[in-house]
């Protein structure tokens, strides 16, 4: 965090105030962002700080405090941003495999889904984690919502049967959501890539097992 006597430097509020009106309304917010997303990654949850934010930006604290109001509704916004960044590697992954290959899509998108929590620990943490200021953030359903689709595309193509629709993606997401937590910031963090895209897939093969044995006995 900036020291109190660079704060009052007259120095640096000249330049804050001419970095800030450099940027437009959207391009401040989002040279924020930025800045955020490698503080955070860098320092962790902890020494996220939305002055020091300002500063690798070089805008006064003011310009940033206009923006967000405080260092919680920076890590809303930053938690919805990577709930973007975890769908968008899901949609690339899946993207590979044919449409017409549901159980292959799912298998890809638990892949996609730890990868990028091993790969972004910090934002997978700060996505799901209890440090966030407004839970409701989750709001952003669009990595829930690719789920829901191929679930969908799996009992189009009988892989699954009508039965599993109540209640398969609140089964298959949490499933995956814990091995990815224990992968990325939990006791599984330093096992090999490998390993763990192999407990991976076994995992999202026996959940989907157990959701079409549990749909069939049902309709018996």
């Amino acid at each position: 965090m900036l020291s109190h006597s660079l704060l009052n430097d007259p120095s640096d509020v000249k330049l804050g105030r001419v970095a800030s009106s450099s940027y437009h309304h959207g391009d401040l917010v989002n040279a924020l962002l930025k800045a955020a997303d490698a503080q955070l990654a860098k320092q962790g949850f902890a020494g996220l700080s939305l002055r020091q934010v300002a500063a690798d930006v070089g805008v006064a604290p003011s310009a940033a405090y206009h923006h967000f109001a405080d260092r919680d509704a920076l890590v809303d916004a930053l938690a919805v941003r990577a709930l973007d960044r975890l769908a968008i590697a899901v949609e690339r992954r899946i993207a590979r495999v044919p449409k017409t290959d549901a159980l292959g899509r799912l298998v890809a998108l638990g892949r996609a889904y730890v990868r990028w929590a091993c790969d972004e620990p910090a934002h997978f943490e700060i996505a799901f984690g209890p440090g966030r200021a407004s839970p409701n953030v989750t709001s952003n359903r669009r990595p829930y919502a690719l789920l829901e689709d191929l679930l969908e595309d799996a009992i189009a193509q009988n892989l699954l049967p009508p039965g599993a629709r109540p209640h398969a993606a609140l089964v298959v997401w949490p499933a995956i959501h814990g091995l990815a937590s224990l992968a990325a910031i939990g006791p599984m963090r330093k096992s090999p890539e490998r390993e763990i895209l192999r407990r991976t897939d076994e995992l999202t093969l026996t959940v989907l097992a157990g959701l079409r044995s549990r749909a069939v006995d049902a309709s018996r």
